[in-house]
């Protein structure tokens, strides 16, 4: 192993999954190794494979970018309240991703934080 690197499971995050992890903390390099291979599939939260393009891919790809985009914003010199605004949608945009990107039918029971009509209303900036 090399001087920068840490070579970890998830099994050492209290997970039960078959996911190796090599890190080099001076990232310059990031890998993580599944051993499942690239069959052109992934894995919904709960276990459930999806080829790479489905449409619950695609679209919390999508927000994680319109996510990144906001955090952008936040980071300029804005007001405050718009600021404040920013960072609910953005947490509301994480729910929304964790939703998508969990398998619903799994048997496995998950406490997922919801989202309600008030988290989707048009918020007024004063």
């Amino acid at each position: 192993m090399k001087k920068n690197e840490d070579i970890r499971t998830m099994k050492d995050y209290n997970l039960d999954t078959k996911i190796f992890c090599k890190i080099n903390f001076n990232m310059s390099e990031f890998k993580i190794y599944t051993k499942l291979g690239d069959k052109g599939e992934t894995s919904l939260i709960g276990g459930k494979r999806v080829p790479k393009y489905h449409q619950r891919i695609e679209a919390y790809g999508t927000l994680d970018e319109l996510n990144s985009f906001i955090g952008l914003l936040r980071d300029q010199n804005i007001d405050e309240s718009l600021k404040k605004v920013l960072i609910k949608i953005q947490d509301r945009i994480f729910t929304v991703e964790s939703l998508l990107a969990t398998d619903h039918e799994s048997e496995i029971e998950r406490d997922l934080p919801k989202i309600h009509e008030d988290d989707i209303k048009f918020w007024k900036i004063k």
